[in-house]
């Protein structure tokens, strides 16, 4: 599909063959800016999409699309690009029928490719049944095996008719209709002024909430993050979001990255909530090298393409995506990340498996790469540091890690992020890390780009680790960043830090080919910084059960899986008064405080954290509102269950996490 640069409204001579521009390269545009939320494969973590614009159907397409089929085969004519050509293709030696994908066996192998993956949904650019290039989205809705990756529509690439409205709002209640942010059914908005219909936006919120009793969560999809918030005022959209990232005169994928990664904060700013997007790569010679006649669906400047991203730069870029929704997750709250795309064969987006030309099989090499990725959301927690006095002295002049020691107290904490003093200036990038201080061994790492986010009141800034580290009680650590001599600037050694009692710092440490303590009790090079939650969950692990439910997708132990991108919702046509949901310790426990994630309108006006004492449910703790992060704590009880137990509120309950600590 065409890039939104509105290249592709250029040089369309005629009403008709704009018309037919202008829906192909919609479509192509909003292909490679999936959204991303699902519960497929990676149901605990961050939901990946990919787009999708199926123009890969022969001459299945008609009217005025007729001919984006054999455009799509002569583009990849040339053997130069038969590296991209799909796994399905045929290495063409003439314009022949070489990409025609339209076989059950053939989606059913897309899916199963996907699956693996871990992707989680796709964005599929609509098409209605009147223009042949529904053909591939009839494919996966008839596949045996269509519940192993979800799918959303991305709207306005085609009109949406009355009857295709109606049917849509029947699948946002199937099983593997994308959902995001409390079973809200995930809608992606493209701007294409031609097509935009605010009024059927608003009667899909309406028809969808008398269906479900939750209103879609739509997207903007729009190029720069005025125009994204623009557009999002005009249609009353939840989110803001973009469908690829272009680039010019071959430069390299890393700026187009760190571009992205920008643009990210950018339409953070907007104040409404953001869906990262992720570009694979952009490169659309071969349209933009067809002639007789030439490529008749988008048209694009002669230097409009970018160096192919590696699979390992794909996965950074994935991974910051999936770490910047941690680490912004109130302006997150649907936890998902866009990708361009998975068959924009001929503009530059192919993560869809392709031919080694020659006969040499298949690759797959952007699909390991994704698979490797870690999606589970992680950050939160509290920040270990509580006050700072810097040193007088600002340093660059070291290269090697450079941090403080800590040893931890009496009870183990979990690491959630890493952080960094953000000195004026800072644009770098720099490795954080946990290291072991008796072992040397390093624990956990991640990489923080300073030029991004925003620093906290403290002035550090933070990153997600991948997996949260638990670091043992009574133990000793090193919390250390990567520094590069003559690069970002950081605060000597006599930098001094006040602390909370998790841990006490004991000295700074820097790293000459060991690591090497000096100065006092808290002081820390740089300084660094961490978040960090302490105690264990009670409830992971345990038996669960709910008044009610609305579907299988939203059963009560999804309320205690650990993940803030599922949730357990009180069954259609329920009073809120009187539904709980609970869960079963298996003996006695002893708990007093609760961390309790709901839907983000606040619906909950009363309810009661209550608790099993063998004969009877007693009361722990009454409250009022919870929103999406409530900690409680009350005088400690002993039971072998508890639940919430909703006594007021709106609609239905929807409860993400209910989590029980001892203390």
């Amino acid at each position: 599909m065409v890039k939104g640069i509105n290249v592709w409204k250029k040089n369309l001579a005629s009403p008709g063959r704009l018309a037919l521009a202008c829906f192909l390269a919609l479509l192509i545009w909003l292909v490679c800016m999936i959204p991303m939320m699902a519960h497929a494969a990676n149901s605990n973590g961050t939901a990946v999409g990919v787009i999708r614009w199926d123009a890969q159907i022969g001459s299945s397409a008609t009217g005025t699309l007729a001919g984006v089929g054999p455009d799509e085969e002569r583009a990849m004519a040339p053997s130069v690009w038969h590296f991209r050509l799909p796994f399905y293709a045929t290495e063409p030696t003439a314009n022949s029928d070489t990409m025609n994908g339209t076989t059950q066996a053939i989606m059913d192998q897309e899916i199963a490719y996907a699956k693996d993956a871990g992707i989680n949904y796709w964005a599929f650019d609509w098409y209605g049944s009147e223009t042949g290039m529904q053909t591939q989205r009839n494919l996966y809705l008839s596949s045996t095996h269509k519940n192993d990756v979800n799918w959303a529509i991305i709207m306005f690439t085609h009109p949406l008719s009355s009857t295709d409205q109606t049917w849509l709002i029947t699948q946002f209640q199937t099983s593997n209709y994308q959902k995001v942010a409390g079973g809200r059914p995930l809608v992606y908005a493209y701007n294409y002024s031609a097509l935009v219909d605010t009024a059927q936006i608003t009667a899909i919120r309406s028809q969808t909430f008398a269906a479900m009793g939750v209103q879609p969560y739509i997207v903007a999809l729009d190029y720069g993050s005025s125009n994204a918030a623009a557009f999002a005022a005009q249609i009353g959209a939840d989110a803001v979001s973009s469908y690829v990232t272009t680039g010019s005169n071959g430069n390299a994928y890393s700026i187009g990255a760190s571009a992205e990664q920008s643009n990210w904060n950018n339409y953070k700013a907007t104040g409404y909530p953001v869906i990262p997007w992720v570009t694979q790569g952009w490169d659309p010679r071969p349209r933009i090298n067809l002639s007789s006649p030439p490529y008749g669906y988008a048209s694009y400047p002669a230097n409009s393409y970018e160096t192919a991203s590696t699979p390992t730069e794909l996965a950074n870029q994935l991974q910051s995506a999936i770490n910047w929704n941690a680490n912004n997750a109130a302006s997150a709250p649907a936890n998902a990340v866009l990708m361009y795309a998975w068959n924009e064969f001929s503009e530059g987006g192919y993560i869809c498996p392709t031919l080694i030309p020659g006969g040499g099989g298949v690759n797959r090499n952007y699909l390991d790469a994704i698979k490797g990725v870690n999606t589970t959301p992680v950050g939160g927690g509290s920040s270990f540091v509580t006050g700072k006095t810097l040193s007088g002295t600002i340093r660059n002049n070291y290269g090697d890690y450079v941090g403080t020691k800590i040893t931890v107290g009496s009870t183990p904490i979990t690491v959630t992020q890493l952080g960094r003093y953000y000195v004026a200036g800072n644009s770098g990038t720099h490795t954080l890390k946990i290291v072991n201080a008796s072992t040397g061994a390093d624990l956990a790492s991640s990489v923080i780009n300073m030029s991004t986010g925003t620093a906290d009141g403290l002035g550090f800034k933070y990153v997600a680790l991948n997996t949260p580290q638990t670091l043992a009680a009574n133990t000793a650590y090193y919390i250390v960043s990567l520094e590069t001599n003559g690069g970002d600037q950081w605060y000597d050694g006599n930098t001094a830090l006040t602390a909370t009692s998790a841990a006490v710092i004991n000295s700074n440490v820097y790293k000459n080919g060991s690591y090497v303590t000096s100065g006092s009790t808290g002081n820390s090079f740089g300084p660094v910084n961490f978040k960090y939650t302490s105690g264990t969950n009670l409830a992971l692990g345990k038996t669960y059960s709910a008044s009610s439910q609305w579907d299988a997708s939203q059963a009560g132990a999804k309320a205690f899986d650990g993940s803030n991108s599922t949730n357990w919702q009180a069954g259609s046509g329920t009073t809120f008064n009187g539904q709980w949901v609970q869960v079963d310790f298996g003996s006695s426990t002893t708990f007093g405080r609760a961390v309790i994630n709901e839907y983000l309108d606040n619906r909950t006006s009363g309810y009661r954290i209550e608790y099993w004492n063998g004969s009877s449910w007693a009361t722990a703790y009454t409250g009022t509102t919870i929103g999406p992060n409530k900690t409680v704590t009350f005088t400690p009880v002993t039971g072998t269950k508890a639940r919430i137990y909703f006594t007021s509120g709106l609609y239905t309950p929807i409860i993400f996490e209910f989590e029980v600590y001892s203390s």
